[in-house]
C-alpha cells in the first residue's frame, strides 16, 4: 500500500507565496479524500495495535523520516519511551523548503493518514497530546479540520497551531520553540529532553507519520517491498525548476529512470544538466548521481529540481545562498556574519570577471563557517555551494573566460 498520492496532485505554477488553489489539485480524477467513508473504503480500519506492536512495525519496516534528515523513526519513539514520563507528539506539516509541496498535497489529498499515524505515535510513547505545526495555509488547515471533525475521539487531545512562515521556522526545534514561547526559530536544546512544556517531544514529519498509518495496516515485509534496501517505503517528490509542471507531486514506489519521472510534470524544459536534491540547502549533483541519491534514500525533503541546459548552475546557486543567508535565525556566528560576508564575496568568486583571490577567499570562509553554527542551517547553505562549484566545474572555467552559459534573466527556481 502506498499514500495513494502518486502523480495526483499537480500545483500549477506553484510558487512559495501562492495560494494552493482547489481547482489545481483536480487531476485523473483524483480529488480530495476529506470523507472519512471513502477513506475506509480505500484502505480499510486502522488496526487496534499496542504500543509495543507499534514499535516492533515500524523498526522492522525501517522507517526513516521523511522531512529531511532521514532519522529513524523507531529510535526517535525509543528515546522518548526510556525517558519514562508522558511525552508530546508534533506533527510537522510546516513544509518551510520553498518549492516543496509535497506535505501540503498530502494534508489535502490525505489528512485521515496522518492523523492515524499520530495516534499511533502518540500510543507508542504514551502521549496525551497532539500538535499539527501548520504555516498558514488556508486550504490545509481546513483540510485538517474537516477530517478532525468526522474522527472518533481518541485518549489524545489535538491542537492545530500556525506557526509564522520563515525557512528555519520548520526545524524541529524551532517548531517546540513555537509551541512554548510564540517563537519560531531554532533553540539550542533537543525535543526530546527539552520539548513542549518540558516534557519529552518526538517531532514527525506529516509524511513520515501517513507511513506510519501504512505500515500498521500491510505490516513490515509489505512496506520494504517498496523503495530500496537502505530506503524502505513509497517517497513522495517535488518535481521543481526546469519542468514544465513545477510544483508536481509524485509518489515513487521504487528508483525509476529520472526521465520518467520527470513526465509527471510534463517533461523537462531542456536536457539537464544537474539536479538540485534535498531542497534549497541540499545540494547539486550531476545527471549520473540522481538514482544513487534514490537508492541510498539521501533526498533529503524530497524535492528534485532540475537544472536545464542553457541555464548557469552557479548564478542559482549564488540566488539560492542569498536565499539561506536572508532566512538564517541570526542567533550564533556563522549565520549572523559568516553567511551575509560569504554572499558579499560570491559576485567577485563566481561571477563572470571572477579573480583567484577571491575564490580562495570564498573556499576559507566556507571551510570556517561549517560545523561551527547553533544549528545545522549554516552547514546546509555552505554544503550547497560547495556542490555547486564542483558539479558546475565546466561553468566555472566558462566564467574565468567571461563567459557564461545562461540564455536569458529568467531564473529556474523561484525564491
Amino acid at each position: 500500500m502506498s499514500t495513494g498520492v502518486g502523480q495526483a496532485a499537480t500545483f500549477a505554477g506553484a510558487d512559495s507565496s501562492s495560494e494552493v488553489s482547489e481547482l489545481s489539485l483536480l487531476r485523473n480524477g483524483q480529488a480530495y479524500l476529506w470523507d472519512l467513508q471513502a477513506h475506509r473504503e480505500l484502505y480499510g480500519l486502522l488496526p487496534d495495535l499496542s504500543a509495543d506492536e507499534i514499535v516492533d512495525r515500524v523498526r522492522s519496516a525501517g522507517l526513516t523520516g521523511r522531512g529531511g534528515a532521514g532519522f529513524p523513526a523507531h529510535l526517535k519513539i525509543a528515546a522518548a519511551r526510556a525517558r519514562g514520563r508522558h511525552a508530546v507528539v508534533v506533527a510537522n506539516g510546516s513544509e518551510s523548503e520553498p518549492a516543496s509541496l509535497k506535505d501540503k498535497a498530502l494534508m489535502l489529498h490525505r489528512p485521515f493518514l496522518i492523523i492515524e499515524g499520530a495516534w499511533l505515535a502518540a500510543k507508542a510513547v504514551s502521549a496525551s497530546k497532539i500538535y499539527f505545526y501548520i504555516h498558514d495555509y488556508r486550504h490545509v488547515h481546513a483540510s485538517l479540520q474537516r477530517a478532525l471533525s468526522q474522527l472518533r475521539q481518541q485518549d489524545v487531545s489535538i491542537e492545530i497551531a500556525i506557526a509564522p512562515n520563515g525557512y528555519v521556522s520548520g526545524e524541529s526545534s524551532a517548531a517546540v520553540n513555537f509551541l512554548n514561547n510564540q517563537i519560531a526559530l531554532p533553540t539550542f536544546s533537543r525535543p526530546i529532553d527539552t520539548g513542549v512544556n518540558g516534557a519529552p517531544t518526538v517531532v514527525f514529519n506529516v509524511e513520515t507519520l501517513a507511513q506510519m498509518a501504512s505500515i500498521a495496516r500491510i505490516g513490515s515485509a509489505a512496506f520494504r517491498s517498496l523503495g530500496t534496501p537502505n530506503s524502505p517505503g513509497s517517497r513522495l517528490l517535488t518535481l521543481s525548476g526546469g519542468v514544465f509542471s513545477p510544483g508536481t507531486v509524485v509518489e515513487l514506489l521504487h528508483p525509476s529512470p529520472t526521465m520518467e519521472v520527470l513526465e509527471a510534470a510534463g517533461g523537462a524544459t531542456a536536457e539537464p544538466l544537474a539536479y538540485l536534491i534535498g531542497g534549497y540547502g541540499g545540494r547539486f549533483v550531476p545527471p549520473f548521481e540522481l538514482l544513487g541519491a534514490e537508492e541510498n534514500g539521501s533526498l533529503g525533503c524530497g524535492l528534485v529540481g532540475v537544472v536545464p541546459e542553457g541555464a548557469c548552475g552557479l548564478n542559482e546557486a549564488q540566488r539560492l545562498f542569498g536565499f539561506l543567508a536572508s532566512q538564517s535565525a541570526k542567533q550564533c556566528g556563522p549565520c549572523q556574519f559568516g553567511l551575509p560576508a560569504l554572499q558579499a564575496k560570491l559576485p567577485a568568486a563566481l561571477g563572470t570577471r571572477p579573480s583567484r583571490r577571491a575564490e580562495r577567499s570564498v573556499i576559507r570562509l566556507i571551510r570556517e563557517i561549517a560545523g561551527r553554527g547553533g544549528c545545522s542551517h549554516p552547514d546546509a547553505a555552505t554544503a550547497m555551494l560547495n556542490s555547486a562549484i564542483a558539479t558546475f566545474s565546466e561553468e566555472v572555467h566558462l566564467h574565468r573566460n567571461r563567459k557564461c552559459s545562461a540564455k536569458g534573466p529568467q531564473p529556474v527556481f523561484k525564491v
